[in-house]
């Protein structure tokens, strides 16, 4: 897994258009402090070809989930928003427009690392 700097993560999310139509295919609680998304997304550098991303968030603070029978029926059209400050990493479903707002949204994790790999699609 590589770590997902706060210098690149608006370009690494410009490169995945935001993660807009994407699809979450699982959220796994891995310990109390750890979770694990995985999400199949188009590539714009693989000229938008499907990739499965694999996110593993540690030193979780905070994290409002969807139960994974749920997963399917939500809506990504707003993709997926990250943010990094004072050494936290805030992701949230939509178009959220700042750090205030990811506790509104539907799901979001708030933690002190993020990692990621490509993985196998499962589309």
């Amino acid at each position: 897994m590589k770590p997902l700097n706060s210098s690149s993560l608006e370009e690494f999310t410009k490169r995945f258009e935001y993660f807009r139509d994407a699809e979450i295919d699982s959220i796994e609680i891995i310990s109390a402090t750890s979770i694990k998304v995985k999400i199949n997304v188009q590539d714009s550098s693989r000229g938008f070809d499907w990739i499965g991303l694999e996110f593993f968030f540690e030193m979780v603070i905070d994290a409002k989930l969807v139960e994974e029978s749920k997963l399917r029926y939500i809506d990504m059209s707003e993709g997926l928003s990250f943010f990094f400050e004072n050494g936290e990493y805030f992701c949230a479903l939509g178009d959220i427009k700042s750090i205030s707002g990811t506790k509104d949204a539907l799901c979001f994790i708030r933690s002190k690392s993020l990692k990621y790999q490509e993985i196998q699609t499962t589309i």
